[in-house]
């Protein structure tokens, strides 16, 4: 998984949040936040989100379980056209990850800020296993953060709101060194680290 190679500053350790049914590394000691939210049929959602912070960039991930699976692909549509109506799109590509549940909604996005708006980068996937869709969200709010593409593994809707290929790949834009270049190796271990039940 190359973690060896990433900044001393990215402390990584397995995490199996209680109720996600998956297993993910987390950069930084992630806290945990649940509340409630209207769901399909007008029924009430729990959603849960594990969050942390470390080097500038907040790393979340949120799951809920809709108890429908055939609500899961317009969820996951909810969750991509989130943000993409806040910032401006720079990448999306269709995400496969082991063990999730194939659905073409499935995605991975790139978007910062648009004109105007506080320098910002977001990396977001969500996909879903069964009833359960996840977000995973990468946000750096410092000037300068800038990442373009997407890396290949490839979360609004009822989870808050690059171009790849197959997993394990790359596939990026030209981008400067530092700060660019660590995020995307960040991004690719964390998304890289996650497994679904089998």
């Amino acid at each position: 998984m190359g973690l060896t190679a990433c900044s001393p500053a990215l402390n990584w350790r397995e995490i199996s949040p209680d109720g996600a049914a998956l297993q993910l590394m987390f950069p930084c000691k992630p806290d945990r936040e649940e509340r409630q939210q209207p769901g399909p049929g007008g029924r009430s959602l729990s959603l849960h989100t594990l969050s942390c912070e470390a080097r500038g960039w907040q790393f979340s991930l949120t799951w809920t379980d809709l108890g429908d699976p055939s609500a899961v692909p317009p969820a996951l549509r909810r969750m991509t056209e989130g943000l993409a109506q806040q910032l401006s799109s720079q990448a999306s590509a269709p995400l496969a990850l082991r063990g999730m549940t194939p659905d073409p909604s499935s995605r991975q996005q790139t978007l910062v800020a648009r004109p105007g708006q506080p320098a910002q980068v977001v990396r977001q996937a969500v996909f879903a296993r069964g009833g359960r869709v996840y977000q995973l969200l990468m946000q750096g709010r410092q000037a300068g953060a800038g990442v373009t593409g997407l890396p290949a593994s490839g979360a609004g809707g009822y989870v808050q709101s690059g171009e790849s290929g197959p997993s394990g790949q790359s596939a990026k834009t030209s981008a400067g060194k530092g700060v660019a270049s660590e995020a995307d190796e960040a991004w690719d271990v964390w998304l890289g680290s996650i497994r679904l039940p089998g």
